[in-house]
């Protein structure tokens, strides 16, 4: 049956209320000009580009119809046990085995992933990462640590 697809509507609702709430939060500073912008320029023009991704998604959503679907707490556990290990192994183990720990636990979400899949996806997720934080922001992040 083609219904609504409500996932999408409450994506769409959620990102504008975000960019709301962002923009009500920024109020007390200065926005500027586009010569001398301020503290707020820049996300405020966030929350804009936001705000205006929530509606499309919003209306797309109320203007397409599709399959219902489904939520499995397995999987959004498993991702968000994934996240909680990133967290727990990058202070102490570095960011590669981060990564690649991230990318094993949340590969048990999805049963047809097989382990060489797992294994190249944490390699190149740990090398954009290392070229994205390392090199590309300057960021002092520890690759190998191991200090237990």
């Amino acid at each position: 049956m083609k219904r609504i697809l409500e996932t999408d509507v409450l994506g769409g609702i959620v990102l504008i209320a975000v960019a709301v709430l962002a923009a009500i939060a920024l109020q007390d500073l200065p926005i500027g000009t586009a010569r001398r912008m301020g503290p707020a320029f820049f996300p405020l023009a966030m929350c804009v580009i936001v705000g205006l991704f929530g509606i499309g998604q919003l209306a797309m959503a109320l203007t397409r119809r599709g399959n219902a679907v489904s939520f499995s707490a397995r999987k959004a556990g498993t991702i968000l046990a994934g996240l909680a290990v990133f967290a727990l192994l990058i202070g102490r183990l570095g960011l590669v085995p981060a990564m690649v720990a991230l990318v094993l636990t949340v590969s048990f979400a999805d049963k047809t992933t097989k382990p060489s899949q797992m294994l190249l996806l944490s390699m190149a997720l740990s090398a954009v990462s290392i070229a994205l934080f390392r090199y590309g922001l300057g960021l002092q992040l520890s690759l190998f640590k191991w200090d237990l």
